[in-house]
């Protein structure tokens, strides 16, 4: 997968940057924090369902995401918001896994956030032959996130793109991008959402977090334990930017280059202790017993 910083992509300094120009593309957008099944429909439409890896056949469109360095909601300081679920490796890892192209991430400033809804979207059409864009109903964008899905359907009614001298571009035939809109994905009469998944992370339901997210919650230990070989790991909760339980103890899995490592996290108020069955070098800690707690895409889904 090639991934590509914005000012990369607006510059087309990207490694497959002519390549976006020719070829159709087929793009979403959002912040993608967890890449859940909600997630994983919005980019099955784009990746046709390719699985594992990246596909280069010359005769399909790309699938390209557009996502966020970090959340915005985070970069805005709000409360509501108990930390992230997927590290930005952990993100670009599943995204690579789930056959994604390229990957354009924007790190969120008052640049990015003043860009009128018709701004971006002229912004991308500039720089890509976009055969299709997949979005969930209720997607909205743009300054102030006053653009919704019918704007974004209107602004590409028969317009072609523009290229970056201002006129139009060539492209697709007839300069034509359609949308598709993506039901979301329901459990439990409720709709999965990153934001749920934080609520059940946080609550100490493990369970119900893998069942949204396909796979179990992970912490990505990389700049907080140092690579070293360890049988106990303590952090305070502040260090870490992934959203924790609840006070408690939790059945966990360390893993890395020494194997899977059964042990224990106990939470506290303001800090975190794992307790490893044995010494051993870890770089990524997942909740439940091996793969007690992971749970089929398709297990729990209202129809």
């Amino acid at each position: 997968m090639i991934v590509a910083t914005w000012e990369e992509f607006l510059a087309q300094r990207t490694a497959a940057g002519a390549e976006l120009r020719r070829r159709p593309c087929r793009l979403t957008i959002g912040a993608f924090d967890g890449l859940h099944l909600g997630h994983r429909r919005l980019i099955d439409a784009i990746t046709g369902g390719a699985g594992s890896g990246p596909s280069r056949d010359a005769g399909r469109p790309i699938p390209v995401v557009v996502t966020f360095r970090r959340p915005p909601g985070q970069v805005l300081g709000k409360t509501d918001q108990p930390g992230l679920i997927l590290s930005l490796a952990q993100k670009l890892r599943r995204l690579a896994e789930l056959a994604v192209g390229v990957t354009v991430l924007i790190d969120f400033s008052e640049e990015i956030s003043t860009l009128s809804g018709r701004e971006f979207i002229d912004l991308l059409r500039g720089r890509l032959a976009i055969e299709r864009i997949v979005v969930g109903p209720n997607f909205r964008f743009g300054r102030n996130r006053d653009a919704d899905v019918r704007d974004l359907e209107a602004m590409l009614a028969g317009a072609a793109a523009p290229n970056l001298a201002g006129a139009a571009a060539p492209g697709l035939a007839g300069g034509s991008t359609t949308v598709q809109a993506i039901e979301p994905v329901r459990i439990g009469g409720g709709i999965v959402s990153s934001s749920r998944i934080r609520r059940a992370v946080r609550d100490g339901d493990l369970d119900g977090a893998a069942a949204m997210l396909a796979a179990p919650h992970e912490i990505d230990l990389a700049g907080l334990v140092g690579g070293q070989a360890v049988t106990v790991v303590r952090l305070a909760r502040a260090a870490v930017s992934q959203v924790l339980p609840v006070a408690g103890t939790y059945e966990v899995t360390g893993r890395g280059p020494d194997g899977d490592v059964p042990g224990t996290l106990v939470a506290a108020g303001d800090s975190v202790v794992v307790r490893l069955a044995r010494e051993a070098s870890i770089a990524t800690l997942v909740f439940g017993s091996g793969q007690g707690n992971e749970r089929s895409p398709r297990d729990g889904i209202d129809r």
